[in-house]
């Protein structure tokens, strides 16, 4: 192999670990108009750094919820979802409701937490519900325990990274809440490529 391909070849590897490297990043704001908002974020954190999944989340949540959010409204939860590759992001389409998606019923997304699956109990605790209509509360939710237990396959591959989202609740078009938050995601890896 010549030295032109060697150079090559190693360009291409270091590449490809820049490709699906994790940076350990977390960051977070709330983006919400203070003229609109009725869903204020003053403290969001999540652990471990960076996030493991499948595994056990340590979540945080710190706001306050100004008016009740009644069940079959007009809120629509609109979720932007990036992936940084190659130092640039890309957008994350919408896929088995995850990744820059349209809930047109937040409430009904809620619903994954309740009946068959349990609500953490860090949010009963605290007198919040997985469920619509969420009454004014101050939400202080510290440490709250949720477990991702799986991935979906076609996420398996694309998990690994760092990412950013921006979540906004809408009242008809009138945005009423919004987190933007940045972090990166480890997943475990099998195969050669991870020297196991």
């Amino acid at each position: 192999m010549g030295s032109f391909s060697l150079i090559w070849f190693f360009t291409f590897v270091a590449s490809g670990f820049a490709l699906f490297a994790t940076h350990n990043t977390f960051k977070w704001s709330d983006c919400s108009d203070p003229n609109t908002r009725v869903l204020h974020m003053t403290g969001f954190d999540v652990s471990p750094k960076p996030v493991h999944i499948p595994g056990n989340l340590s979540v945080t949540i710190v706001g306050d919820l100004a008016h009740r959010l009644q069940t079959n409204s007009h809120y629509r939860l609109n979720v932007t979802m990036d992936k940084k590759l190659l130092s640039n992001w890309h957008a994350v389409p919408c896929a088995h409701k995850v990744g820059t998606c349209v809930y047109d019923d937040p409430c009904e997304f809620l619903q994954t937490f309740s009946s068959n699956h349990t609500c953490p109990q860090a949010f009963i605790d605290n007198g919040l519900s997985c469920t619509c209509p969420f009454d004014p509360v101050t939400l202080n939710v510290k440490n709250a325990a949720v477990e991702v237990k799986t991935i979906p396959q076609a996420w398996s591959f694309l998990a690994n990274g760092d990412f950013r989202a921006r979540v906004e609740v809408l009242d008809g078009s009138k945005m009423i809440g919004c987190l933007r938050a940045e972090l990166s995601i480890t997943i475990p890896c099998h195969g050669f490529l991870c020297g196991r």
